[in-house]
């Protein structure tokens, strides 16, 4: 009789009509295929997909592409040495392109200068590879603030990756052998790096190479973490130091002049130019610059907006939208934003794919607009054929916005976790995603012995109120109190 039912127990099964019951047929399906078969088949497949994916960009980046920016930091930073480092411009390719300058602080060119020394196609590979690898971790990153468990599924980072470098900002950085996609995945791992010295001194380092990065420090006084903020300052400050040392007479000039004169960068209503600034120049009729009354209101608005997305996101322990808000603010709020600078997308497409509004119509309106316009090569294709304006002025101008656009509303959705209560089901699903795993590299077994070192037994589980919270020098816990059944 036993021999009967093992030998019964190892048929398959399949599920009846009466729900929860189990009947001899065909295996039942996993949930990822009643999900859909289409995702189920590209995640067994992750890995081949991104294959093919990474070799037509190998294709495109040797016979089409020309990385011109990459020659610019090829040819200009040895120029520091002769103190000719913004007087250098490299000759544009064609009448209808303009001569490119360094405009980097002088910090960049000394980290830059090693180039100078390798073959100029050696540089352009190992310069690619490197690009490559870090939009992997950019994705990587991101999936691991989102995760619930300590390591993201591979297969998610993988499927993502390989769409990821033909997304329009993404493709043009490569194209141009921008420093972009490098400098916007340290700024992510650095910026969520557990340890205040490690996440100040990136933060730093990396606004030392080029500015943006430092608009990090806004989330590091949202979030409470001072030292970092100090760290991010001394780290900034070394790096300047340091650049004057070595040139004092090209530090002065970037400093002093160089750096407020926006013509050496471009056009401000350009229309790859995506920074409010930008879309206001093209809305109103001013390539030189919108009315400064008028841009001053939109930003104020702007940073009411960022502020409220920033503070719901801390409360609410959402670390990836933090940083992605105040990222989005500093592009915004720039007077020149070129349309590769918006590698930040991606990471905002993850979060409102998978945080925790990913089921809300907000959010699912906010990725689908980034899908059609990063896919879509929008921005791109309105540059290439300027003569659309000529016929649609004021719909060529919209849809010239179409960046800053996305960014508000992803900007309104993460600031919507504001007006969640916490005990409804969303913020429940929120708070319970949180308990046990890692946060942004701060182990779970550290939070569990803060648990009972505090009396946090089970069903009572403990979130700190920022995720860093616990380490040296901080004290400040919430108490989440959950339901056993929750």
């Amino acid at each position: 009789m036993h021999a009967l039912r093992s030998a019964l127990s190892r048929l398959p099964r399949q599920r009846s009509g009466n729900r929860g019951k189990l009947v001899p047929g065909r295996p039942a399906k996993s949930p990822a295929v009643s999900r859909g078969t289409v995702l189920s088949w590209l995640l067994r497949h992750a890995t081949a997909v991104l294959a093919c994916s990474v070799l037509a960009d190998l294709l495109m980046a040797v016979f089409v592409e020309s990385s011109r920016d990459l020659q610019v930091y090829y040819h200009a930073s040895p120029q520091l040495l002769h103190g000719h480092l913004y007087d250098f411009e490299l000759a544009p390719p064609d009448r209808e392109s303009r001569s490119l300058p360094f405009t980097y602080p002088p910090f960049a060119a000394v980290v830059l200068l090693p180039l100078s020394l390798l073959p100029w196609p050696l540089t352009v590979l190992l310069w690619h590879m490197a690009s490559l690898a870090a939009i992997a971790l950019l994705v990587h990153r991101s999936f691991s603030l989102l995760s619930r468990a300590p390591v993201p599924d591979r297969r998610y980072v993988v499927l993502w990756t390989a769409p990821a470098l033909w997304l329009e900002p993404v493709r043009h950085a490569l194209g141009l052998g921008q420093i972009g996609p490098i400098l916007t995945a340290l700024t992510l791992y650095g910026a969520t790096h557990p340890r205040a010295a490690a996440a100040g001194g990136w933060t730093g380092v990396l606004a030392g190479i080029k500015l943006t990065p430092a608009v990090n420090g806004l989330y590091f006084l949202a979030s409470g973490r001072w030292r970092a903020a100090l760290h991010a300052a001394g780290a900034f400050t070394t790096t300047v130091a340091l650049a004057w040392i070595l040139s004092p007479g090209q530090s002065l000039r970037f400093w002093g002049s160089a750096l407020a004169d926006t013509r050496r960068v471009g056009a401000v209503g350009g229309t790859e130019n995506q920074s409010l600034a930008g879309c206001l120049a093209r809305l109103t009729g001013h390539p030189d610059g919108p009315p400064a009354p008028l841009l001053t209101v939109v930003l104020c608005v702007t940073a009411a907006l960022t502020a409220t997305a920033l503070i719901a996101a801390v409360r609410r322990h959402d670390v990836l939208g933090a940083v992605i808000g105040v990222q989005f603010f500093g592009l915004l709020a720039c007077p020149i934003s070129w349309s590769h600078h918006w590698i930040w997308a991606l990471c905002a497409m993850i979060r409102l794919a998978h945080g925790p509004t990913r089921h809300t119509l907000r959010a699912k309106t906010a990725l689908g607009a980034w899908v059609a316009a990063t896919a879509g090569w929008l921005v791109l294709v309105l540059h290439t054929h300027p003569q659309l304006a000529a016929h649609w002025p004021r719909a060529f101008a919209a849809a010239a916005c179409v960046y800053p656009l996305c960014a508000v509303l992803t900007l309104a959705v993460i600031a919507s976790l504001a007006f969640v209560p916490s005990g409804s089901r969303a913020g429940r699903r929120h708070v319970r995603s949180r308990v046990g795993p890692t946060w942004a590299g701060f182990p779970a077994g550290a939070v569990r012995e803060r648990q009972g070192e505090h009396g946090g037994g089970q069903g009572e589980p403990f979130l700190w109120s920022s995720p860093y919270e616990g380490g040296p020098g901080c004290s400040c816990l919430t108490r989440w109190k959950t339901s056993r059944a929750a």
